[in-house]
């Protein structure tokens, strides 16, 4: 059983210039933030599926900070489909995500702000 996480990095709040990527809110979407929230979640879901246990965990992002992206692997061991770069193949990858994703046991979203989170800060996948 392998779960996906959907990390959203661009287009919202105070702006990171992110390359083709567009822009990142720096605070919600902070990789040690992400990571721990994820870590919470797999744990949990550790426990409620009666032993057979989280396999992996396949990460869809547009993130194109190398350094936040080797972050992730270190502390979730993730696996990605490796972006081509090339803003003309954007939409075909985000579909291969999207797919992958639809066969996942729980998509994982990190949350937003407000009370409850409001998902749309972090992921336009939910």
């Amino acid at each position: 059983h392998f779960v996906a996480v959907h990390w959203r990095r661009g287009d919202r709040g105070y702006q990171e210039e992110m390359g083709i990527h567009g822009h990142v809110d720096v605070a919600l979407t902070a990789p040690a933030r992400m990571v721990h929230y994820v870590q919470e979640v797999v744990s949990d879901l550790q426990m409620s599926v009666h032993g057979e246990g989280v396999t992996g965990i396949f990460l869809a992002t547009n993130c194109g900070n190398q350094e936040h992206l080797d972050y992730v692997q270190e502390n979730l061991a993730t696996v990605r489909v490796p972006s081509s770069g090339d803003w003309r193949r954007a939409a075909h990858e985000a579909v291969v995500e999207q797919i992958i994703m639809s066969r996942a046991q729980a998509v994982i979203v990190p949350p937003g702000v407000g009370d409850p989170p409001n998902v749309n800060d972090t992921s336009n996948f939910s």
